[in-house]
């Protein structure tokens, strides 16, 4: 397992690099919960070919998911995000990092899906990077007990939100039962790959 921070995670180029390199094919389920622009849903499918559902619920990042993805037939991106219950709600406009736990000048009013409707059957890669909502999608997950469902969890956790070494400890204890961690890079990536 590889462990390190910001730094080493750009010196391996953790990007291009463990972010991509799974066991998947062109049957492969992939859910990109917080699609940004699109650019990690396009790489998993150039490599890959395989079946990708990505969320992006705010406007402006899903017209450009929309024209880096578009044309790929086996990539369907959702314009609304994905929560613990179906909402609309405002999000804070903060560039790659907007969130629903940040204050911002500028703000949109965004859709939530329950993860619960929107998460069914069996996924071989689970990326998640939605700025602070990342404990509320994973705590549905264990409480819904489809955590042995997921083949791999690719997450970004944040620090700003209220508890979140108490709610990382919690999720990763209960990951642990059924995943080993494969990379972390604490508030940067991790992986938990199915044991």
């Amino acid at each position: 397992m590889n462990n390190g921070d910001v730094t080493d995670w750009f010196s391996i180029d953790g990007d291009n690099t463990l972010r991509v390199e799974y066991p998947l094919n062109q049957d492969s389920i992939v859910i990109d919960i917080g699609a940004y622009r699109g650019d990690w849903a396009k790489k998993i499918y150039d490599r890959y070919k395989c079946v990708i559902t990505a969320y992006e619920p705010v406007s402006e990042n899903y017209k450009i998911s929309y024209e880096a993805i578009k044309g790929l037939d086996k990539v369907c991106l959702k314009y609304y995000g994905v929560g613990k219950k179906r909402e609309s709600i405002e999000i804070s406009l903060l560039a790659d990092g907007s969130s629903l736990f940040r204050e911002g000048e500028r703000k949109e009013r965004i859709e939530l899906y329950a993860v619960e409707d929107e998460l069914q059957g069996k996924i071989d890669l689970l990326k998640i990077n939605v700025e602070g909502g990342e404990y509320d999608i994973l705590d549905e997950l264990i409480r819904l007990g489809r955590i042995p469902d997921i083949s791999n969890f690719q997450v970004q956790f944040h620090r700003f939100v209220n508890d979140y070494e108490e709610r990382y400890n919690t999720i990763a204890a209960a990951l642990a039962q059924t995943h080993e961690l494969t990379y972390r890079f604490p508030f940067v990536w991790e992986n938990w790959r199915l044991k």
